[in-house]
């Protein structure tokens, strides 16, 4: 059993491939949610310079009051905040380019499992492949981290999925340390931050991506 994912997500990936993480990789989602959280509660940044400055809507020092910590909670949850994300440049494009050849297998998310309905209609609505969905049900339960979370299902889903695509150094890091028999590559990023012991590639935008895994695939 893997902590906080449902038997019949995992049953549903029936052969072996790629993964792909959704939001900051297939979907422009920081950004959109900074612009969201500035509409509420304003900035003197941009949503593009705050995504850069703070990454997360939550570390914005100019919103960290009880109030607005609760409000950015909530907001999170709200299905209908996650319909009209955009795509990030050329990512449907590679991605269908690259389903040609069945690389990939399932899409892992640490999105809580109430996101589970909206999120599958999204990527119906935007053509894209049509594959199982990995999402993360009692978010905190066991006190992990999203990368540490997502590291442990990727080294119970191994061999069948046999590596990801992820924006998440969190991730990179826990995979260091677990020893990962798998590959990463760590999207959005021109360098990894160290060599490390397991398979991982850099690569800063979906182009990079497809080059990477035509190379080995």
């Amino acid at each position: 059993m893997i902590p906080e994912v449902q038997d019949e997500q995992i049953k549903n990936i029936r052969r072996s491939g790629v993964a792909c993480d959704l939001d900051d990789v297939l979907m422009n989602t920081k950004p959109f949610l900074f612009s969201h959280f500035k509409s509420l509660f304003g900035s003197i940044y941009s949503p593009e310079v705050l995504y850069f400055l703070y990454h997360t809507p939550s570390r914005n020092p100019e919103w960290d009051t009880p109030e607005k910590r609760a409000i950015i909670e909530e907001h999170l949850n709200r299905p209908e905040l996650y319909r009209d994300i955009p795509l990030l440049k050329e990512s449907k494009r590679t991605l269908l380019e690259l389903q040609k050849n069945e690389l990939f297998n399932s899409y892992i998310t640490a999105r809580p499992h109430v996101l589970d309905k909206v999120t599958k209609s999204y990527l119906k609505s935007q053509e894209l492949p049509d594959l199982p969905l990995v999402s993360r049900y009692f978010p905190n339960k066991y006190h992990q981290s999203n990368g540490q979370w997502k590291a442990t299902v990727l080294d119970k889903l191994f061999p069948k999925v046999r590596g990801i695509i992820d924006n998440g150094t969190d991730l990179f890091n826990q995979l260091e340390r677990t020893k990962y028999p798998g590959f990463m590559i760590l999207f959005g990023e021109e360098t990894l931050p160290f060599q490390p012991h397991f398979e991982a590639y850099a690569a800063p935008d979906w182009q990079a991506v497809k080059e990477i895994l035509l190379s080995k695939c």
